[in-house]
């Protein structure tokens, strides 16, 4: 049976435009939400962070394996599958060497158009392991972006520069490069207060830890702190 851990991904970068950050905060989850449920990867809560210099989502409980599926592939009519002297014909041979078996391998399967030739497989689950590179790519080409820039030499391309990423699922560290970056478990925090790398230990304490360095990666709870700071010092002027 597939464990499940939490499921952080967090991209750091130079400034984000200000304009833009809710909004590819949102995609982000988004779009990690629907390369893992489309690989059959279940999960349970989503959220997403954003702010000046970062993109993250954590994710709940996400499945390590995804189920194996039973798959079937119906091939010729039986009356077809054979001659008159019942030996399988080119039909029967040709579907059966598309899956790589023999005729005799096949099953017959009885259905609303009568009985046909079946080919019956079981094809593994994906695992994060395997598929997260991929979700994570797949994911930051579908962002909306309306101006993507380049840095340095590379041609990859993003909203702003990337210079750490980390990717996690439980205490396992992911390191196929996203962006060119390797990604690693360790985050930064604020960029004058505290400006040394970070490790997280654990996905879900991923909030606490930049709360620790000076950073609310909240999107919501960082806007209403400022507006209760605002509205504080409106106050005390009339």
């Amino acid at each position: 049976m597939s464990s499940s851990k939490h499921l952080l991904i967090e991209i750091g970068t130079e400034e984000l435009p200000t304009k833009s950050v809710a909004v590819l905060g949102k995609s982000f989850m988004e779009g990690v939400q629907a390369g893992l449920n489309n690989r059959g990867l279940h999960h349970g809560e989503a959220r997403w962070f954003a702010g000046p210099r970062r993109l993250a989502v954590l994710l709940y409980d996400v499945k390590s394996k995804a189920a194996d599926k039973s798959i079937q592939v119906l091939g010729p009519a039986t009356e077809a599958a054979r001659d008159k002297n019942g030996k399988w014909t080119n039909a029967a041979i040709g579907f059966a060497k598309k899956h790589g078996v023999t005729a005799d391998e096949l099953s017959e399967e009885k259905t609303e158009k009568g009985m046909r030739l079946a080919f019956y497989d079981s094809v593994k689950g994906a695992s994060v392991k395997q598929c997260l590179n991929d979700i994570i790519n797949e994911c930051i080409k579908s962002l909306p972006i309306d101006k993507r820039m380049r840095w340095g030499a590379k041609r990859l391309s993003f909203v702003r520069p990337v210079h750490w990423v980390v990717a996690m699922h439980g205490k396992d560290v992911f390191s196929d490069p996203v962006l060119d970056v390797i990604p690693g478990n360790l985050t930064r925090g604020h960029s004058i207060h505290s400006s040394m790398p970070i490790e997280i230990e654990d996905p879900a304490k991923y909030e606490e830890v930049l709360e620790g360095a000076f950073v609310i990666a909240d999107f919501v709870k960082r806007r209403n702190v400022i507006k209760e700071q605002l509205l504080a010092e409106a106050r005390k002027l009339g």
